[in-house]
């Protein structure tokens, strides 16, 4: 598995949280929602970047991150 913090320039709240395969919404005061969680394989990623770009989310950063950097 590999770890990955998506930045977005949305304020999205739980109810995408279905949407986008597990991960987690931390929506931050400046406007933009961290999105992080773990994928099997990079097409696995690419499906979740795909599903917010069909949502019609902007993705501003896309951060491959260690499994101790999840939990920030």
């Amino acid at each position: 598995m590999q770890s990955y913090r998506i930045i977005v320039k949305s304020q999205l709240d739980s109810s995408w949280q279905p949407l986008l395969q597990g991960f987690v919404l931390q929506p931050r005061p400046n406007g933009t929602t961290v999105v992080t969680g773990n994928v099997a394989d990079q097409a696995a990623l690419f499906g979740v970047l795909v599903r917010l770009r069909d949502l019609g989310v902007v993705i501003e950063r896309v951060e491959k991150i260690s499994g101790e950097d999840l939990q920030n």
